[in-house]
């Protein structure tokens, strides 16, 4: 179910049939750097953000490093278009980003630490996790982008205790997962948003690296010395 307003801005978001240059999505390969900590970015390795079967042809002045945030941006509208009223994003990398350059642009109600009807998780650290169920209000729904406990062990608390779950009659809700179509309909749309400069992928990446600066990076991420949330790396 989507809000009005993201159902409005859905009925507008159509790609763009024009005979602008494009480029096949096999002419580059790019890969977003996973960071160290699960705070910023789930470790799983994204070496292409998006399959290449789905990614379809790239507008000639998109850059292939944003290019390779399409899928991201693809899972975290699913997010966004399934969130009611007041908002909390719980996460700090690089899909918490992104979802929130979505809210920002679609006007939504103002992001809230607190009593949020719709808390969007990016992350898969437990303590990220409390705050999320902390966050919620009565009724509320968390939806999730990230898979709560992965590579965590144990939890120090119960994930699912009764003074969250059932006394504020919490619903939880896995999002992200897509038709083949859908997806590239929506990448599609994304790319022409991309083109016409409405998403802010600069705040998001830095220049691309090289393969033998993949220390460095990681050194960096880990040290939280950058002040953007990933790398993209050429090869």
């Amino acid at each position: 179910m989507m809000s009005a307003r993201s159902s409005a801005r859905s009925a507008a978001r159509q790609p763009a049939s024009n005979s602008r240059p494009i480029r096949s999505a096999v002419s580059f390969r790019c890969a977003l750097m996973p960071a160290c900590s699960l705070d910023r970015l789930s470790p799983v390795v994204l070496l292409l953000t998006v399959p290449l079967a789905m990614l379809g042809a790239v507008p000639d002045d998109v850059a292939s490093k944003d290019a390779c945030l399409a899928y991201l941006y693809h899972l975290a509208w699913e997010a966004v278009g399934q969130a009611l009223g007041p908002v909390a994003v719980v996460g700090k990398g690089l899909l918490a980003s992104i979802v929130r350059q979505w809210l920002d642009l679609d006007e939504h109600p103002h992001l809230v630490e607190a009593k949020a009807l719709s808390v969007i998780v990016t992350s898969n650290r437990w303590e990220r996790w409390r705050e999320a169920l902390e966050a919620a209000s009565e009724s509320a729904t968390i939806l999730l982008l990230a898979f709560p406990g992965r590579n965590e062990g144990l939890p120090p608390f119960n994930p699912l205790a009764s003074e969250y779950l059932y006394d504020k009659q919490l619903t939880i809700r896995a999002v992200g997962k897509a038709s083949h179509s859908t997806i590239r309909y929506n990448i599609a749309w994304i790319l022409e948003e991309m083109s016409a400069k409405r998403l802010d992928c600069n705040a998001l990446t830095g220049e691309p690296i090289s393969a033998n600066q993949l220390g460095w990076a990681y050194a960096e991420l880990d040290a939280r010395r950058s002040d953007k949330p990933t790398y993209v790396m050429e090869w």
